[in-house]
């Protein structure tokens, strides 16, 4: 939905009719029509995502900044400021991931999916897992063939069908 927004955008200063067809295909479900937009477009609206949460971490450190200039005062004055600031620090570090997650920086570690459904093979029998990718990159799974009886790893091949 969020790239929807930004390939919209973006499309309304630069192709109107490429806008509107990412309109129309919105509205009737036409999920190949908008993959093949959003791939179109992708470097403008990458960038576009970029620098919204660039300049959107900007404004929450000013914020974060102003309300610790005076704590005992802001305490008393505004019972409330406590929380805030814990929700304003939560949205920045939610924000600050998303950043190192969709940077155009190739240094960066640039990541196409947090979740995975991998299919498991061995020599007799294949199974789904489904992984899930945290904040800190580590991958865990749940399904799949699991280990041998003995509880050693099994050989086995993996292949990602589908992925978030």
């Amino acid at each position: 939905q969020v790239w929807d927004i930004f390939l919209y955008t973006h499309l309304s200063s630069t192709n109107i009719d490429d806008q509107q067809t990412l309109m129309r295909a919105h509205r009737e479900g036409d999920y190949n029509t908008k993959l093949a937009l959003h791939e179109k477009y992708y470097p403008a609206t990458s960038a576009a995502l970029l620098e919204h949460v660039n300049s959107f971490i900007l404004e929450i450190d000013e914020v974060i900044k102003k309300s610790e200039v005076h704590p005992v005062y802001m305490k008393n004055e505004h019972p409330r400021l406590p929380l805030i600031h814990r929700h304003n620090q939560f949205v920045r570090e939610t924000f600050a991931n998303v950043r190192s997650r969709y940077s155009p920086d190739p240094e960066v570690n640039w990541q196409e999916a947090t979740h995975v459904t991998v299919e498991e093979c061995d020599d007799v029998e294949c199974a789904l897992a489904e992984c899930d990718q945290d904040f800190q990159g580590n991958w865990t799974c749940e399904g799949g063939l699991g280990p041998n009886w003995d509880g050693s790893e099994r050989e086995k091949s993996q292949r990602v069908i589908a992925s978030q």
